[in-house]
């Protein structure tokens, strides 16, 4: 299975967000790739399971903000790029995670693209909930990743 490494600049949909984390790559990237524990510190998904361990190729179920997504893993890179496709009703994405560490803080990247029908035919909503839930996701990662009782490892 190859790395994936970009998303789809053609997609009619695309974002790319950043924040700076004040707290090591090991702590965001332990955050990050807990899976199940997704629903503890994100309130748009309330259901996340990862089948088959962080590796290429494993299962994400999950729901987020109503819509049930199957994702695929395609990238797994400890503690700096996570990568995966995912699918949901008449939408197809790329999303891409990518931590650099920078004295004991942590810039965390994230892109995402989507297309399908359903993306095309309400492009401008899907647009600004793509945002909007991107910006959520990112700070909701911080607050958690911050949290000076959450072990670092």
């Amino acid at each position: 299975m190859s790395s994936l490494t970009m998303i789809d600049p053609r997609a009619p949909v695309t974002t790319c967000k950043n924040i700076i984390i004040h707290a090591p790559a090991q702590k965001v990237w332990s955050v990050l790739t807990n899976v199940n524990a997704w629903p503890k510190w994100q309130s748009e998904i309330p259901h996340a399971s990862l089948y088959g361990g962080l590796q290429p190729g494993s299962i994400i179920d999950w729901k987020n903000s109503g819509f049930s997504v199957r994702s695929v893993l395609q990238t797994v890179n400890a503690p700096e790029s996570l990568g995966w496709t995912g699918t949901a009703l008449g939408t197809s994405a790329i999303h891409i995670w990518k931590l650099e560490s920078f004295d004991g803080n942590t810039l965390v990247s994230v892109e995402e693209s989507m297309d399908g029908w359903l993306v095309k035919l309400l492009k401008r909503f899907v647009q600004r909930g793509l945002n909007r839930g991107t910006d959520h996701w990112l700070r909701a990662l911080k607050r958690q990743a911050e949290d000076p009782g959450l072990p670092a490892s």
